[in-house]
């Protein structure tokens, strides 16, 4: 799973990569951060990296909010399902405040 997230981040790297798994989406490093800072998601640290998981159930509630706030992302499975690009992506700013709050 997670070589498959970093060989997507070379390609979007300005993107959440959300990779669907069975029931669930899962973000990776990043990702998690990001989407942790838009919707308060717990992210986990497993082994050495973060993880950050939520239903498949909660998944236009997710697009929507990462619309309105224009993040660009990626929807995985076994190949590319979507991709949404905005010509303004918000993605480094939501990265860039969490950094602020973690060097306080």
């Amino acid at each position: 799973m997670l070589e498959k997230y970093y060989r997507l981040k070379v390609l979007y790297k300005n993107y959440v990569v959300l990779i669907k798994n069975g029931n669930f989406f899962e973000v990776f490093n990043k990702d998690a951060i990001v989407m942790n800072r838009i919707f308060g998601y717990k992210v986990m640290f497993y082994k050495k990296y973060l993880k950050l998981g939520f239903s498949i159930d909660l998944r236009n509630i997710v697009f929507r909010k990462l619309e309105k706030n224009n993040i660009n992302y990626i929807i995985f499975d076994k190949e590319l399902i979507d991709k949404v690009k905005f010509k303004r992506n918000r993605y480094e700013e939501f990265y860039f405040e969490f950094n602020k709050i973690l060097m306080f």
